[in-house]
């Protein structure tokens, strides 16, 4: 899920989503990908994206949380210049 509404935290959400899912197809047994959408379902983790750029830098945030407390257990910063968006993602 994006960690704020920015379109470059919502778009890098969604890439984040597309490359764990071809994760999930590999190992379909190992896990289950939802979106979280209000209707009650729980997840185990939550992985957080936060996406921000300025002229030369494209930057990426990732928190994984645990999705009963929201307890932090792993977060990560990411920096690469701007022509190197795709090793961003």
């Amino acid at each position: 899920m994006a960690a704020d509404s920015t379109l470059q935290s919502n778009a890098m959400a969604r890439d984040l989503l597309v490359k764990l899912g071809t994760l999930q197809a590999a190992h379909a047994d190992s896990m289950r990908l939802i979106q979280p959408d209000g209707n009650g379902a729980a997840a185990t983790y939550t992985l957080k994206v936060a996406a921000s750029s300025s002229p030369s830098d494209a930057d990426a945030t990732i928190l994984l949380t645990d999705g009963k407390d929201r307890s932090l257990l792993w977060s990560g910063e990411f920096t690469q210049p701007r022509s190197r968006i795709a090793d961003l993602k």
